[in-house]
């Protein structure tokens, strides 16, 4: 702790960060300092990273505030608040001044106006406890209440899944899949960076995010952080570090707060009461908050989507399918969506006082359905809530086409016009020496564009119809409901251009992005249009529009948001691959193919390993995996590899095997090439109903190493040493040469299979067992010396 004796200013940031570098290299010189910073930096959390920082190189111990906040609390002098002592210098910290403006939505697309915007940052004065002339009484101070969930016996449990909760909505893309929630938290704490120029954080310090985090719902795996010597680095990197890791902290508390129903990063000082309309206010169950909400018209449905569950959830949604949002008044509004084969949808007040922002709910077979039962029950139990007058069972027309008419009025007259929307109408009106003059209306405003004369009429309605889209997608810029579904159009439609999406996204990028679009790289164009607010299937759209090739977009989907089923899906249906081919680029797991809609004979092209290594031991389902593998192109040799390598037992290994090769001589040759075990080959020649004698004839001809070949004598012998002995002895196999391998045996012609032919309508059985998708650990999942014929077990037979 350090009371100042002068007054700290900051003019400029560089002075901000030299006192950073001279606090770095005097005081941030050990582990056991770095760790100090990061204890006593949670009491700050609800201050930014740098001003923790800041306060951390003043000396700061427990809370601190200014000079009003610390009069609102009661002092150990009965009736009296704290105050600061006179003459004491505050601690400069650097606090935003907030103002209206607009920012991107995630809830809704688009930007929306928020209360919360930063107009300007400014210095101001706090003061710790040590410089109180009263101090706080004794309870005033208090910690909030963690939910019970997190103190039980199930505390893990319910750790985990509020991690997985923050992770997905926090972290853009895919991340590993996990059971341990630390790891969770340090996969996450990696992708959030404080801008894309920065490197991901290091191993320990990803953990040092994960104990921060947990150690605030007092769930951390070890007393202490795990420790790191910044004394490596320089001074300036050093803060520079200490800063990432405070960051990612804050943000990652803060969302598992939202999770938890409860306010992590809040003071236990009465901060003065500011509105963040642009979030959820925790212990809230309605969805959108304030600021995405006054987006939406007044009285009319919008629809959205639709969206895959993930970028529902994202959204804070438990959805699949289409939605719509339909807003009743400043504060209320409904909600409806596709959940399958069923809808479901809410009425939600951002202002309710009672039922946490749900006043009710219902379930219908279909969106239809849901809108026009909630509008119902709307009328009927909340009159005072009713809409404008207008038909609210109807969805707004997002740029519905209708065809040209004349132009109505007194007299005839050849212009015609078209209604694009209910905000755009085109002309095409008569203009001197024959030629047509093309224009676009805008409602909103009033104006009228007037377009270049054009000779013929035709031309006149394309320009005409071409600049109206164009128009409807500038405007669908400043509204969130209508920006996704207006840019995945525009990708779609043949006037699309990298020029006219460059004028269409500058207004919601930063300038210094806006100068990248138009030679932007497929990866940069990823990031660029995901930060301007669109979705990832309007991203894919706009990929798709770019004529990007496929190994490219299977790289960039996870990127961009899309899960791996979607991803195969959106491959195999926009690029046209196969949907095997689209998994293996994708690197997905059986599972996520199954998902995505894959056949048995597809996944087990792509992925057999995933398959067999799930399957229990059940004979009948080795017979349908070695005959699907061959369906799917596998060559013999490689079946009988994986039987050898993932087969749970020796009569799953000879069901399999004798499925397929009729002859015994071909069977126990490719049993033995396959590097069979002594009892895998004792089943084998006993399903093809040899004798002990005659299977000791067959592994010996086949080159079997003396060591199996008296193992499987052994099983056929039923452990009768004797026997065992005198079938090898006659097989050539003396005792000299137990521990030897016989000469290499003569060619075997290639057994005749015949898996092609099996019947395998109940193939779909062996996908049951596969495990829900799970991201493949690439840590683990690197080579396999078990697949035998990795080229040629890739290419499946085509009729």
């Amino acid at each position: 702790m350090a009371r100042p004796t002068q007054r700290v200013e900051f003019r400029t940031r560089e002075d901000m960060a030299a006192h950073l570098d001279r606090w770095a290299a005097a005081e941030l010189t050990s582990t056991a300092a770095w760790e100090q910073v990061l204890v006593g930096s949670r009491a700050w959390l609800d201050y930014s990273a740098r001003n923790q920082l800041l306060l951390a190189s003043y000396g700061v111990d427990g809370p601190v505030a200014g000079a009003e906040t610390w009069r609102l609390v009661p002092s150990t002098h009965e009736g009296r608040p704290c105050a600061v002592r006179a003459g004491e210098h505050g601690h400069p910290v650097r606090v935003p001044v907030t103002t209206g403006g607009t920012e991107p939505d995630p809830y809704l697309g688009g930007t929306r106006p928020t209360r919360a915007a930063v107009e300007r940052w400014e210095w101001r004065p706090v003061f710790e406890i040590a410089q109180l002339a009263r101090r706080p009484a004794p309870g005033t101070l208090v910690a909030v209440d963690l939910p019970a969930a997190l103190a039980g016996p199930e505390a893990q449990r319910a750790l985990l899944d509020a991690s997985r909760k923050v992770a997905t909505a926090t972290v853009r893309g895919r991340l590993p899949k996990s059971t341990d929630p630390y790891r969770v938290l340090a996969d996450a704490a990696e992708r959030v960076t404080r801008s894309g120029r920065e490197p991901g954080l290091g191993p320990v310090l990803r953990q040092q995010v994960a104990w921060m985090v947990t150690d605030r719902v007092n769930l951390a795996a070890q007393p202490s952080p795990p420790e790191f010597d910044p004394t490596g680095v320089k001074p300036r990197r050093r803060w520079e570090l200490l800063q990432q890791v405070l960051d990612p902290t804050r943000k990652l508390t803060a969302a598992l707060g939202v999770a938890i129903g409860v306010d992590l990063v809040a003071s236990p000082l009465p901060r003065m009461t500011i509105v963040d309309d642009r979030v959820v206010p925790a212990g809230r169950r309605h969805r959108l908050p304030a600021a995405s909400l006054e987006q939406l018209p007044v009285g009319q449905w919008v629809e959205v989507g639709p969206y895959s569950a993930a970028e529902w959830e994202a959204r804070g949604e438990s959805a699949s399918g289409r939605g719509a949002y339909l807003r009743l008044n400043k504060t209320a509004y409904i909600v409806a969506v596709e959940r399958g084969d069923t809808a479901t949808w809410r009425l939600e007040d951002v202002a309710a006082r009672t039922g946490d922002g749900i006043l009710a709910t219902g379930t219908t077979a279909s969106l239809t359905d849901a809108r026009a039962d909630a509008v119902k029950t709307l009328r009927g139990r909340y009159p005072a809530l009713g809409p404008a007058a207008v038909d609210v069972t109807q969805p707004v027309p997002g740029g519905s086409s209708r065809g040209w008419g004349p132009m109505p009025g007194e007299g005839s007259t050849s212009a015609e016009l078209r209604r694009l929307d209910e905000r755009t109408t085109v002309y095409v009106i008569p203009g001197p020496g024959g030629r047509w003059m093309p224009a676009v209306h805008h409602a909103a405003t009033g104006d009228i564009d007037r377009l270049p004369l054009t000779r013929t009429v035709d031309e006149a309605k394309t320009s005409a119809v071409l600049a109206g889209y164009r128009a409807m997608r500038l405007a669908a810029m400043d509204s969130p409901a209508r920006f996704d579904p207006m840019l995945a159009a525009f990708a779609a439609s043949g006037d699309y251009s990298r020029r006219e999406l460059t004028a269409l996204l500058a207004s919601r990028l930063e300038a210094a992005d806006s100068t990248r679009l138009p030679d932007a790289s497929p990866a940069e164009l990823v990031e660029l249009v995901g930060a301007a607010g669109a979705s990832p299937a309007t991203t894919v759209a706009i990929l798709h529009a770019e004529s990007v090739d496929a190994r490219t977009v299977a790289e960039l989907l996870p990127t961009a948001g899309v899960p791996m089923p979607d991803a195969i899906r959106v491959l195999h249906e926009r690029w046209e691959l196969p949907r095997g081919e689209a998994a293996e680029l994708l690197g997905a797991t059986a599972a996520e193919m199954r998902t995505a809609g894959c056949t048995p004979v597809e996944i087990i092209a792509t992925r057999p390993r995933d398959v067999l290594r799930a399957l229990p031991d059940d004979p009948h389902l080795w017979e349908l995996a070695a005959g699907t593998m061959a369906a799917a192109g596998h060559s013999s040799a490689t079946i009988a590899g994986h039987l050898v390598a993932h087969a749970p037992s020796a009569d799953a290994f000879a069901a399999g095997l004798t499925t397929g090769i009729d002859d015994p001589a071909s069977g126990v040759a490719m049993a033995v090439r396959s590097g069979a075990q002594g009892d895998q080959l004792a089943a084998v020649s006993e399903a093809y109903g040899l004798s002990p004698a005659e299977a000791a004839t067959l592994l010996a001809d086949h080159g079997c190493s003396h060591h199996v070949l008296l193992d499987a004598l052994d099983v056929r012998c039923d452990h009768a040493t004797d026997a065992v002995l005198a079938l090898a002895g006659a097989a050539g196999v003396s005792q000299d040469a137990i521990d030897s391998w016989l000469n290499p045996p003569e060619p075997v012609t290639p057994p005749v299979a015949r898996w092609g032919g099996l019947d395998l309508g109940d193939a779909a059985e062996l996908l049951a067992n596969l495990p829900d998708p799970q991201p493949a650990d690439v840590a683990t999942d690197l080579t396999d010396a078990l697949d035998l014929e990795p080229a040629r077990h890739l290419e499946p037979i085509r009729p």
